[in-house]
C-alpha cells in the first residue's frame, strides 16, 4: 500500500471580493466595526490561513485572526476629502508563496447643508446708491458641484433677494437687520 499525503506547497486562494460596504460618510466607524471580512481556502483542508495588509492605506486598517478587517483608530470619513481607501490583502499558509489581492472601500458621499461663511462680512453701502451683494460670499457647501438658493424672512422694506443678491434700489441712511438669511441646497438643506 502507498500513502500520497498532500503538502500545503500552494499559496491560498482568495475568495473574498475587491471591494466592499462604502463607508457612510460622516459616519464614525470605531476600531470592532468590520469593514471588509477577508476570506480565503487553503492549499491543504484544515491548514490555518494567516493574514497581513499592505499597500496605500494599509497602515489605517488592521486584520484580525478571524479575518476581520477593522480601522485602527475610531475614525469619521469626509468625501470631499477623501472618497475611497485602498489596501491589499495577502493571506499565507505555510507554502513560499501568498496569495494577495488589492480591495477598494469608497466613502459615499452624503448630501450636506450649507453652512455660512464666518469670515464674511456684509460691506457697508451709501445712501440713495443702489446696493447688491452676492450671497454666494456669505455661505459654502462642502458637496461638490450643489448649486445654492437664497430667501429671507423679516427683510427690511425695500431690501429684496434676485438672482443669488441681496438688493436694494435706493436705501435710506440707518443699520438694517439682516440677519434672516438662508441658503438651501438641492437636497433641500439649509443654513441660516
Amino acid at each position: 500500500t502507498l500513502t500520497l499525503t498532500d503538502i500545503n506547497d500552494e499559496a491560498p486562494v482568495i475568495t473574498s471580493g475587491t471591494t466592499a460596504t462604502a463607508l457612510v460618510e460622516n459616519t464614525t466607524y470605531n476600531t470592532s466595526a468590520v469593514v471588509y471580512q477577508a476570506a480565503a481556502t487553503a492549499d491543504v483542508a484544515g491548514e490555518t490561513i494567516s493574514w497581513s495588509l499592505s499597500g496605500a492605506d494599509a497602515d489605517d486598517f488592521d486584520i484580525s485572526k478571524d479575518d476581520a478587517v477593522t480601522f485602527k483608530d475610531d475614525t469619521t470619513h469626509d468625501n470631499e476629502v477623501k472618497d475611497s481607501y485602498q489596501f491589499t490583502i495577502l493571506a499565507s499558509s505555510g507554502s513560499s508563496s501568498a496569495a494577495s489581492q488589492d480591495v477598494q472601500i469608497a466613502v459615499q458621499d452624503v448630501s450636506e447643508a450649507p453652512r455660512s461663511n464666518a469670515s464674511a462680512t456684509i460691506p457697508d453701502g451709501v445712501k440713495d446708491v443702489a446696493y447688491h451683494l452676492s450671497l454666494s460670499t456669505l455661505f459654502t457647501d462642502p458637496d461638490d458641484g450643489d448649486s445654492l438658493s437664497y430667501s429671507a424672512s423679516y427683510l427690511p422694506s425695500g431690501w429684496y433677494i434676485t438672482n443669488g443678491f441681496l438688493r436694494h434700489d435706493a436705501p435710506a441712511a440707518g443699520t438694517y437687520n439682516l440677519s434672516y438669511i438662508a441658503a438651501t441646497d438641492s437636497g433641500n438643506l439649509f443654513s441660516q
